[in-house]
């Protein structure tokens, strides 16, 4: 106990007694411990380097906008001011969508870039260098999306650059592609010699594809094909098209037969591209003012439909729209005629072998379902909704004023 006692009193183990007598108290550690506050210290400064003087914060803030133009008030050619602004207009609509499309801002991009072309060869002040330095930003983004396009659709670029220097026309993207592969399918097959039989080989494309198996009813049949369902299947059987038994698919009313479609060989679909685009079609052939027309003319309100831009404007290649619709080309005239009087187009015109026609305003709808990817009857129900709900306050308001 006396030995421990004088260890506490020493201190640590191993500390002589005298060292307890030199160290000094806690409080004057504490003290110099203390450092002095930042405050007190001489702040130090760094000697800025820089070759070039800084610049002005207005000036700055100028080099780093761009893509606006102010347009002059006078100075510029009428039709270049309209041309500017149906383009502004133009991506305004577009944005408003809420849909992408790549085949819309390649048109508008490539539009936009030839107008600030034609403004930058102005004289100054109305023609300026950043007008010049905007055409080259409009060309490069219209390449870039060129090469989207190509990436998208799984083709070489060059084909696109092909494309877009023709004469501005794009068709939509979004289901216009699966739906265009397969009429451009149907059109290099030739299946049977006779329309509705390309027509019924169109259905069975669209529904057998990836499976093999096309699910058939006989009230599909009748609505396809009409009377010439016996003709329609029995050329695609006997030219080992489609296999399926007529009599059995007009016998069924309720319960599908499975037909096997060894035609869709070398053809492919994702499955809900593959049903979009079948029921784009059946919406198609079955439209009231198209359900009595031939096989040949709803084919070509399908092929001119599915090759319009998102304004409709079509175009057609003549030999491509005779091959799909099994018709001589000199005999697409009573086509286009049905399908003016149908109410289907508004108007038509055949230049160098080309069919330019415009879809009419109230079958934009179709144009719009193959852009957005949408069902077209998810789209008739929002348009019967808006007009309802136009309607109605139109009647509050005629109420309010009265």
């Amino acid at each position: 106990a006396h030995a421990a006692r004088e260890t506490r009193e020493a201190g640590p183990i191993g500390e002589p007694r005298e060292a307890r007598e030199v160290r000094e108290p806690r409080e004057t550690q504490q003290v110099r411990e203390v450092r002095e506050p930042k405050e007190a210290r001489e702040p130090v400064r760094e000697t800025r380097v820089s070759k070039e003087p800084r610049k002005p914060k207005e000036a700055r803030k100028a080099n780093r906008r761009f893509g606006v133009l102010t347009v002059p008030d006078e100075g510029l050619p009428q039709p270049l001011l309209d041309e500017l602004a149906a383009i502004v207009e133009g991506f305004r609509a577009h944005q408003a969508s809420g849909t992408p499309d790549l085949t819309v801002i390649a048109e508008l991009t490539k539009r936009k870039a030839a107008a600030l072309e034609q403004w930058a060869e102005e004289p100054y002040p109305v023609g300026t260098r950043i007008v010049r330095t905007e055409a080259d930003r409009a060309t490069k983004a219209y390449e870039t999306t060129l090469r989207q396009i190509a990436q998208q659709q799984g083709i070489p670029y060059e084909s696109t650059l092909a494309d877009g220097g023709s004469d501005g026309h794009w068709p939509v993207s979004g289901l216009g592609q699966p739906v265009r592969g397969a009429l451009n399918h149907i059109a290099s097959t030739t299946p049977g010699n006779a329309s509705v039989s390309r027509l019924l080989a169109l259905v069975c494309l669209l529904r057998g594809v990836g499976t093999g198996k096309a699910n058939l009813t006989g009230p599909d049949l009748r609505i396809v094909c009409g009377t010439e369902g016996e003709l329609a299947v029995g050329e695609l059987t006997t030219s080992g098209w489609l296999e399926a038994d007529v009599e059995e698919l007009l016998a069924t009313e309720e319960d599908p037969v499975g037909c096997g479609v060894p035609g869709a060989e070398g053809f492919s679909l994702g499955k809900l591209p593959r049903t979009r685009a079948s029921g784009w079609i059946a919406r198609v052939i079955s439209y009231k003012k198209l359900r009595r027309q031939p096989a040949q003319v709803r084919l070509a309100a399908a092929c001119i439909a599915a090759h319009s831009d998102a304004t409709g404007a079509s175009r057609c290649d003549l030999p491509f729209l005779a091959a799909l619709t099994a018709t001589r080309p000199e005999d697409l005239d009573a086509i286009v005629t049905a399908l003016v009087d149908a109410g289907w187009i508004d108007k038509a015109v055949v230049e160098t072998g080309v069919l330019h026609a415009q879809m009419a305003p109230e079958q934009l709808i179709f144009v719009e379902a193959l852009r957005t990817n949408t069902p077209v009857q998810t789209l008739q129900i929002a348009a019967r909704a808006a007009a309802a709900e136009a309607a109605a306050a139109a009647e509050a308001a005629a109420e309010a004023g009265s």
